[in-house]
């Protein structure tokens, strides 16, 4: 846990912003020049991508969901925002990207007439309906949203990422076998 970060949470969560003075210029270029490198956007969107990471940061706060240090440092957590933000743009540019290949890895033969596609697709989304909660939610973030299983068992409040493991296999499981696949 860093010391600096949980002073600067606890700062924030009584109103005090003047603390972010320091860590917004000491981590805007470094940022700015990381997200072009990794993401290829440009000056303009890494600098808007910074601005709105750190706005993330100050709401979590204010809101109850960030009480404590619990990464090295705040140029941790904003580099985390960022990139979950990246992942939330790429999902909504992965929408024209077939559910089926992407959630279980499922290949789809090309010969495939578009009606096969769409029957396989919707067979999908009811079967992964009927699965309910946690699964679905589960399936659909690792595969879909593609986040990682610590971020999983962060945001569904699991314990460790074995246990994350333990259910997705168990969920996957289940959604084979509600689609006939072995």
């Amino acid at each position: 846990m860093s010391e600096q970060l949980q002073s600067i949470i606890d700062r924030v969560a009584l109103g005090d912003f003047k603390v972010l003075e320091n860590v917004y210029k000491q981590e805007k270029l470094p940022f700015a020049r990381w997200v072009i490198k990794k993401y290829r956007l440009s000056e303009e969107e890494a600098l808007e991508l910074f601005h709105t990471s750190v706005e993330i940061f100050i709401y979590n706060i204010r809101v109850g969901r960030l009480k404590e240090a619990k990464s090295s440092g705040v140029k941790t957590y904003l580099y985390a925002i960022a990139k979950n933000k990246m992942r939330e743009n790429f999902r909504e540019q992965k929408r024209s990207v077939s559910e089926e290949d992407v959630l279980l890895e499922v290949p789809v033969e090309e010969e495939l007439l578009d009606e096969e596609k769409h029957i396989k697709l919707n067979m999908l989304k009811k079967a992964l309906e009927s699965l309910g909660s946690p699964c679905s939610e589960i399936l659909r973030m690792f595969y879909y949203g593609e986040y990682s299983n610590e971020e999983i068992a962060e945001s569904l409040k699991y314990s460790n990422t074995n246990s994350v493991k333990t259910q997705k296999y168990k969920c996957l499981k289940r959604l084979r076998a509600l689609m006939g696949i072995k």
